[in-house]
Parts: structure tokens; C-alpha cells; sequence
């Protein structure tokens, strides 16, 4: 079984066996402010959320950068001065 990897790209099969086809840097950008905003969401303490919000900005503005911005959505409730933009 191969691991799940799509974070950092695809793994295919080719002639020789599987090869690896790495992500572009906005698309693993955007994939990880993704991931922390939605886990920003369902975590259990106001800390943590914070901590992964304020991580999900941070790959969100590099992406930006890099391209557009990615849609990370509001803040969760449970952070102070959640009104923020991201």
C-alpha cells in the first residue's frame, strides 16, 4: 500500500514502477492553509485554534503571493477578535 502523500504530491505508477510528481509550490501552499483552517476549526482549545489560524494566514498570504488567495474562510468563533479578515 503506498502512503498517503497528496500533500506533497502524486505518486504514479510508470514503466519501471512509481514515481513520484511533486506539487507545485502554490498548490501545496494552498492546500496547507486549507488544512489548518479547517482544523482551526474542530480543534478542541482556543489556543490551538488560534495557533493553527494564525498558520493558516501565514500559507495563505506565501500562496498569495505565489498566485491568488487561497479561500481559507472566517475565523473560528472560539478566537479572540475572531471579526479578522484572513
Amino acid at each position: 500500500m503506498i502512503p498517503d502523500c497528496s500533500i506533497l504530491g502524486t505518486v504514479r505508477r510508470n514503466g519501471a514502477g512509481f514515481a513520484f510528481a511533486p506539487m507545485n509550490k502554490y498548490d501545496t501552499l494552498e492546500e496547507l492553509a486549507q488544512i489548518c483552517a479547517r482544523n482551526a476549526h474542530s480543534a478542541s482549545t482556543a489556543d490551538v485554534a488560534g495557533a493553527l489560524w494564525q498558520m493558516a494566514q501565514e500559507y495563505g498570504t506565501q500562496a498569495a503571493a505565489l498566485g491568488i488567495a487561497p479561500n481559507i474562510g472566517h475565523p473560528p468563533s472560539r478566537i479572540k477578535g475572531s471579526g479578522a479578515s484572513n
